[in-house]
Order: structure tokens, then sequence, then C-alpha cells
């Protein structure tokens, strides 16, 4: 009995250890997964040189951003791939000429586009219809300002509007800057053209969710420099990934205080190479990046489009019932309740053929009942006999 107990307690912690390693080993891939994911949004990666210390202390590194809007940065410890508490000091001296925007949808918010934030933003919803939708934004600067660019900063796994056309008011009057044409990236060029206000009508057919739209003015920043700063622990080694072409959170926990100058040791500048990791977003898979698929949520590689209405068809709803094609299990013909008795994965109003077994063979079910009835006759009988 002992030693069953014995034998018994020793497969029981074997297999502790085992789910145990198990579990480690699923938690370690999905860290990694994780750190992967977040380090593919960063187009610039350094490598941070921490000076030599014996207790937790704050670090300054400076560092140059590709981009003065874009400053969503993300700090690594090297040894266990987790982010760290960062923040950006922004040396730059502002020339003062504050922005507000207001739309041709009256959408609420809008001046969320101009506010320099990117936790914030603005959303444009689809029709849900797979028509063209359009809005206008106007952009007024409490003086005149010289541009011949502007931005979109789009959320992640959004797409690009279809098409963008710019004017701006120039001697009272509304002159068109940039005719109407195809976005193919989130940078817009168009000719240097000195306004106070401006205005980017966009034609989009997906939902459109856009956290900044920057007009690039070409006397805004007079530069500084920037620096980010950051705890640093003994021993460890900190990897920084930064110029970012989407909004990503990569921090949630608790915040020290980073802004006091107290005991701030200053690092050299970090030199910037290209992020090995780097990957435009592609939330759904399909080797082509968001901010060109022509349907962002479903997997779809072909990009097909048959009805050319810049949707692809996997996200176009054909039949009008309110359910995508892709999920749609009769796309041509509606019916919102999806009902599909024989469960071949093919609505009722599509289905020209019982896929059921019990339904096609009609014969079916009576030779069931016969030969179920046969076979216990049969143990009926030899029942019977059993007891003579």
């Amino acid at each position: 009995m002992k030693i069953t107990q014995y034998l018994f307690g020793k497969i029981f912690f074997i297999c502790l250890i085992f789910l145990f390693l198990v579990f480690d080993n699923v938690s370690a891939n999905e860290s990694s997964d994780s750190s992967s994911e977040l380090k593919s949004a960063f187009r610039s990666f350094s490598v941070v040189s921490v000076p030599a210390i014996s207790v937790p202390t704050v670090i300054e590194a400076p560092v140059d951003f590709r981009d003065s809007m874009m400053k969503n940065v993300m700090l690594m410890e090297k040894q266990s791939q987790k982010t760290q508490p960062v923040i950006v000091l922004d040396r730059d001296a502002l020339v003062k000429n504050a922005a507000v925007a207001s739309d041709s949808l009256e959408s609420g918010r809008v001046d969320f586009l101009v506010d320099g934030k990117m936790e914030t933003f603005l959303e444009y919803p689809a029709s849900g219809s797979g028509e063209e939708q359009e809005a206008t934004i106007s952009v007024k600067f409490g003086h005149a300002i010289a541009a011949s660019s502007l931005n979109f900063y789009l959320d992640r796994f959004v797409s690009l509007p279809e098409n963008v056309e710019i004017s701006a008011i120039v001697d009272g009057k509304d002159r068109i800057i940039l005719a109407k044409k195809e976005v193919l990236d989130s940078r817009i060029n168009f000719p240097k053209t000195t306004a106070q206000e401006f205005k980017i009508s966009l034609e989009y057919i997906q939902p459109l969710r856009i956290r900044e739209l920057s007009i690039n003015q070409e006397d805004l920043f007079v530069v500084k420099g920037n620096s980010i700063r950051f705890l640093a622990q003994p021993n460890k080694n900190y990897e920084l990934y930064y110029d970012a072409d989407r909004y990503v959170e990569t921090y949630k926990g608790e915040m020290p205080d980073l802004n006091d100058d107290r005991d701030v040791l200053i690092a050299k500048k970090l030199d910037r190479v290209e992020n090995p990791f780097y990957m435009k977003s592609d939330i759904d898979k399909d080797g082509v990046a968001d901010e060109i698929d022509n349907c962002v949520i479903v997997e779809n590689p072909s990009q097909e489009d048959v009805n050319s209405n810049n949707q692809g068809d996997a996200c176009d709803d054909f039949d009008r019932d309110g359910i995508i094609n892709a999920k749609d299990n009769c796309r041509d013909l509606p019916n919102r309740d999806q009902k599909d008795t024989d469960l071949d994965g093919i609505g009722n109003v599509c289905d020209e053929k019982e896929s059921r077994v019990l339904q096609n063979q009609k014969w079916l079910p009576l030779t069931l009942i016969i030969l179920v009835a046969g076979i216990i006759g049969i143990f009926f009988v030899k029942t019977i006999k059993t007891k003579e």
C-alpha cells in the first residue's frame, strides 16, 4: 500500500513539473510573438549605451526622429524582451501657430486631428453598403503658413482613403492645389502654397480612423533636438525602437517620475539603424499591407474586386443583407438569418441539394428501422432459448 502511494506521489509530482514546463514554454513563445509584433511597427532601432550604475538610475539619451510629429517609441530590456517605461523630452522650440479643424460631416471632435496627440483619433465609419463616402476636413491656422505636404497618421489596421483632393483659401478664393488623385501613401505632396486655411477632401470605402492629420509647416520647428528618458537597472541592456508608421501602445505598467531632473545621467546620442523587424501592418496576414488592402479585416491575397468598387469582394455585401461575403453562406441572395438546415455551409435559400443523408436517401430511415427491429428480435429469441 505504501509503495503504491509512493509511486502515485512520484507520478503526480512528475506530471506537475511537465505541466509547468509546457505552460512556461507557451508563455515564453506568446511573449516573444507579442514583442516581435510590437517591434514590427517601428522603422528605426538603436542600442542604448547605459553608463555603469550600481542602483536604479534615470538615464537620458539624445535621439533624432525622422518625423517631428510621430514620437511614439518603445524601450525594451534586451535580456527579458519586456517593454519598459520611457518618455520623450521634446526639445523642439515651436513657433506658436495653433490650428483648428472642422469637417463637412460635423463629426464632433474634429480638433482631435490637430491636437498633436497620438492617443486621440477621429473615426469616419463606412456605409456598410460598399458605396464611396466623402468627408472634407478644413484646417485653419492662426496666421498664414507655407506648406508643401501633409501626413495622415492612421490607427492600426486601417486602410488609406481611396482618393484625396486638396485646396487652399488664397486671396479669398478656394483654389485647388492638388487635383483629385488616388492615395498611395500616408504622405501627400503638393505644390508649395502659402495660406491660412487648407481643405482636404477624402473619399473612402472602408472605415477610416485618423489619429492625426499634419500639414507640414516649413517654418514650424526650430530644431533643438529630442531625448528619451527612462529608469535603468544595473547590469541590464536596453534597445529603443522608434519612427513608428502607426500608433502602438507599448507599455501599460506603472510609470516612475521621469520628469524629475535630479540625478539624471546623460548617455551618448543614439545611433539610428534600420529596424530589421519592421513590417507594414497586415492584420489579416494576407501579404497585403493594411494601408493598401481593399479588405483589411479578411484574408484576401488576390484582392479580387469583380465589381470594381475598390472594396475587395471578401468585404463586400453583394446581396445587401448586412453580412459581408466572407461570412455569408449565401452571398448572392439575402438571408439575414443564415439558416442552414443540413449544415453543409450553404444557406437554405441558395441550397439546391439536400445534404442530410436521411433526407436525401428516402429509403434509408425505413431500412434502419427494420434492421434495428431485426437485431432486437434476434436478442429476444436468444434470451428466451437461454432461459429454457
